[in-house]
C-alpha cells in the first residue's frame, strides 16, 4: 500500500501575526488568526483525503488485477472498486463546486494576483473535466461489467483514469493551498466570509452524503489527523460514529485504507 499522501501545508498564524486583531477598526481589515487556521485546516483536509483515496483505489485495482484467483474474486471486487470510484468522482465534483461557487468568487476578487490565481485554478478544473467525465460514465451503476474479462478491461481504464486525476491534482492543490493560506486570509478576508463559506459548503454537504462517499472521506485520515482537519464534525460523529458504528458498517470500504488507525 502507497503511503499516506502528504501535500506541503499552508502557512500558518504567528503569535506576531494575532497581535492587533482585538478589537475595533483594526480587527475587520483581516481574519481572525484562529478562524483563519481552522478554516484553512479544513481545506488542507479535502486535499489530503482525495489524494489518499485516489491512491487507495489504485493500490486495490492493482491487487485486484494480480490476484491468482482473479477469474473468481474479480467480479465481487471489481464492483467494489467502481462503487469506491464513483465515491472519489462524487467527492472532487462536489469540492470543485464549492470552490467555484463560494471559495473563488469570494476571494477571487481580492486583488489582481489573486484574480490571476483563481483564473488559473478554474482552467485546471475545466482540464480535469474531461477524464471526470470519463470517470463519471465508466462508473456508473448501469456500466457494470456482465463478466470477468469486461471487468479486467474496465479496471485496467480506470487504473489510468484515476492515476491520470491523481497526477493532475496534487500540484493543483499546492496552488490553492499557497493562494488560501493563513497569511492571505489574516490580511484580505473577513470573519463575516469565512463563515458565509464554511455554512455555505455545509449546506451543500447535506445533500449530497452517501455511505461509500463518508467511508473515503473518513477513513483517508488517521485519528489525529481528524483531530485537526475536521474540527467542524461534532464528537458525536468523530469520537463515537466513525470508530464505532460506522467502522463496521463500511468494513468493506475501509479496507482500502492503511492510514486509518483507530
Amino acid at each position: 500500500m502507497a503511503e499516506p499522501t502528504t501535500i506541503t501545508p499552508a502557512a500558518t498564524s504567528s503569535s506576531s501575526s494575532a497581535k492587533g486583531k482585538g478589537k475595533g477598526k483594526a480587527a475587520a481589515l483581516g481574519a481572525n488568526p484562529a478562524l483563519a487556521q481552522k478554516y484553512v485546516d479544513g481545506q488542507m483536509g479535502i486535499h489530503i483525503i482525495i489524494p489518499r483515496m485516489l491512491n487507495a483505489t489504485i493500490d486495490a485495482i492493482n491487487a485486484a488485477l494480480a490476484a491468482p484467483n482473479a477469474a473468481e474474486t474479480l467480479p465481487a471486487q471489481g464492483k467494489l472498486l467502481l462503487e469506491h470510484a464513483r465515491s472519489i468522482w462524487s467527492v472532487i465534483h462536489a469540492h470543485h463546486h464549492h470552490e467555484e461557487e463560494f471559495i473563488f468568487s469570494t476571494f477571487g476578487t481580492k486583488s489582481e494576483q489573486q484574480g490571476t490565481t483563481v483564473g488559473k485554478l478554474k482552467d485546471d478544473h475545466e482540464t480535469l473535466m474531461a477524464d471526470l467525465n470519463e470517470l463519471d460514465a465508466l462508473t456508473a451503476p448501469a456500466s457494470l461489467p456482465r463478466d470477468v474479462a469486461e471487468m479486467e478491461r474496465t479496471l485496467r481504464t480506470l487504473l489510468q483514469i484515476l492515476t491520470r486525476i491523481r497526477d493532475f491534482l496534487i500540484p493543483h492543490f499546492e496552488i490553492e493551498n499557497n493562494a488560501f493560506d493563513v497569511a492571505f486570509l489574516t490580511a484580505h478576508a473577513t470573519d463575516k466570509e469565512i463563515h458565509t463559506i464554511e455554512k455555505q459548503i455545509d449546506a451543500s454537504l447535506k445533500k449530497i452524503g452517501t455511505p461509500v462517499l463518508l467511508a473515503g472521506v473518513f477513513y483517508a485520515l488517521t485519528k489525529e489527523e481528524r483531530k485537526v482537519h475536521l474540527t467542524n464534525l461534532p464528537f458525536i460523529v468523530t469520537g463515537f460514529l466513525i470508530p464505532r458504528v460506522w467502522k463496521g458498517k463500511y468494513k468493506q470500504y475501509i479496507q482500502f485504507y492503511p492510514y486509518y488507525t483507530n
